[in-house]
């Protein structure tokens, strides 16, 4: 069994944002894109989970639809995309079901030494499409 998930961040209230569309999927979204209420793309990306309490973790990072376009085309890996357009900020949301039930801000750098920042080598996967 999976351990609980570890407190990393400064606990912040987190707001929903729109659903836009999964970039990769998997058993559930891996890569999501979403709009905020600020007009601003915001991508999440699922990081680890918490079987026990049955919670999801993901971290969500500002982003713009050229960034989103350039690792969809392969000429930028997931971990550019992830920390390049966002000036280091994120937010590790948990979820319970579709409810947030926790919220850090984060230092995205900070999670180098977890595992929730993919490989450097990691680019789009167009075989993780929904619905492929």
């Amino acid at each position: 069994m999976e351990p609980e998930l570890p407190t990393i961040g400064i606990p912040i209230n987190s707001t929903p944002l729109t659903w836009v569309r999964d970039i990769e999927y998997y058993d559930g979204p891996l890569l999501s894109e979403f709009l905020g209420s600020d007009g601003i793309s915001y991508l999440e990306k699922w990081c680890s989970c918490d079987y026990s309490r049955g919670v999801q973790r993901y971290l969500r990072v500002s982003s713009t639809q050229h960034a989103i376009q350039e690792y969809m085309a392969g000429r930028m890996s997931m971990l550019d995309l992830l920390t390049k357009p966002n000036e280091d900020i994120g937010v590790l949301v948990d979820y319970a079901g579709d409810k947030i039930v926790g919220s850090t801000l984060v230092p995205v750098s900070e999670l180098a030494t977890t595992k929730y920042l993919p490989e450097p080598d990691a680019m789009y996967d167009e075989t993780l499409q929904a619905g492929s």
